[in-house]
């Protein structure tokens, strides 16, 4: 399987640097490469936040990870955009964080950093930090086994790129596009993957088939998105051949599921009223979760005292869960509203996130939010450290 995807890759990369039969070729432009221009552009976040912390959670009893109760932190995120000549661009996102808590913490980060090069029509390449976004999901994407998971609560909230090298071949009804990535494994160590994503259009629907390939394991997906009527409809399986998710067995020991089959998927949809609100629902099946049997071993190992807390994963630990949300983005011409709840089917605990938003003035808004767990003691988000969150968001864009 590892020659036969070597083998893809190698034929893209030669297909691509030589110019296609249905491509262009942009002879035409040579001669533009001066510099043709920059833009710079980005935000300063100011986040104010409370937290009451959960005093009946099991992996966090009296407080032994010293959790703040009060937070502030400043975020600048900076965007550059610097166009070369027509067929290479550079792309620099960085983000600056200054964090107060009972300690003061700085932290700067690369988000994504990264060139763009096109020598003919439909053919580039990226190469750098950088979003790969494979998949359909709204709050989970089981076919992107790149990219860390998204928090279902807040899906728009980007995540950090990965370093990658990515090359698209595409025509006006498909597109191939080939990926190398150094991806962060379960365990957290990094470790090189490679694959490839064929998507095409059919009626009125996207269709996609991928495959990635790291450590030793493979993960094959299929996705799907378009429209029934007025109604979107979105859906995504996976399946992986190996799994590296730890579970606490009767005896308190941890061990890796391994080898096996295993599957996720989701099925969702969403439609937009004359309004402009918008409902969302999802549902999301996921192979690897604890069973009722894990769950139970991995609370009792924590009840007495035989470790676990670190496997906590919220929105990850069981099997079923149901995402519903509804988005209001524009009442009276200042504010939107977005109140979603992420349901565990198997223990019914609960976790709802809300936020209002308005524009004070041109280019700073304020946004207030709020993050409410709810559930018994031995349930997913009953466990979870912080049962509420209050948060005070002013962001000025420039």
């Amino acid at each position: 399987m590892k020659r036969i995807f070597i083998t893809i890759i190698a034929i893209t990369l030669l297909y691509s640097i030589t110019p296609p039969l249905f491509a262009k070729d942009k002879k035409g432009n040579e001669g533009e490469t001066m510099l043709r221009k920059i833009t710079v552009n980005g935000s300063n976040i100011n986040t104010l936040s409370y937290n009451r912390l959960n005093s009946e959670s099991l992996i966090n009893p009296n407080n032994t990870q010293n959790l703040s109760k009060i937070e502030n932190s400043l975020e600048s995120k900076n965007n550059m955009n610097i166009y070369i000549a027509n067929n290479i661009d550079l792309h620099l996102k960085t983000a600056f964080t200054y964090a107060t808590t009972e300690s003061t913490n700085v932290e700067g980060n690369i988000d994504q950093g990264y060139c763009d090069l096109e020598f003919w029509e439909g053919v580039f390449f990226r190469i750098g930090k950088q979003r790969i976004a494979w998949g359909t999901g709204y709050a989970w994407n089981p076919t992107d086994s790149i990219e860390p998971s998204k928090d279902p609560a807040e899906p728009k909230r980007q995540n950090e790129g990965v370093t990658a090298f990515k090359i698209v071949n595409s025509s006006s009804q498909s597109s191939f596009t080939g990926v190398i990535a150094d991806v962060k494994l379960k365990n957290g160590e990094n470790d090189w993957g490679y694959g490839g994503r064929f998507e095409t259009l059919f009626h009125n629907f996207d269709l996609s088939t991928s495959i990635f390939h790291t450590k030793d394991k493979y993960i094959i997906g299929v996705d799907m998105a378009g429209f029934i009527s007025n109604v979107e409809i979105h859906s995504e399986i996976a399946a992986k051949d190996r799994s590296d998710k730890t579970y606490i067995n009767s005896s308190y020991v941890q061990e890796e599921k391994g080898k096996g089959c295993f599957v996720k998927f989701v099925l969702g949809g969403s439609y937009v009223f004359p309004s402009t609100n918008t409902f969302m629902i999802e549902y999301y099946y996921n192979g690897e979760g604890y069973s009722k049997t894990e769950m139970d071993n991995f609370i009792n190992s924590i009840k007495n005292n035989q470790g676990g807390e670190d496997l906590f994963n919220p929105t990850e630990m069981r099997k079923n869960y149901l995402m519903v949300s509804f988005i209001q983005p524009n009442i009276a011409n200042m504010i939107s509203t977005c109140d979603t709840i992420v349901w565990n089917l198997d223990d019914l605990s609960l976790m709802v996130h809300s936020d209002v938003s308005t524009i004070l003035f041109q280019d700073i808004t304020f946004t207030l939010k709020h993050k409410l767990n709810l559930g018994k003691e031995n349930s997913e988000f009953g466990i979870d450290p912080v049962n509420f969150n209050l948060g005070i968001e002013t962001s000025v864009y420039f």
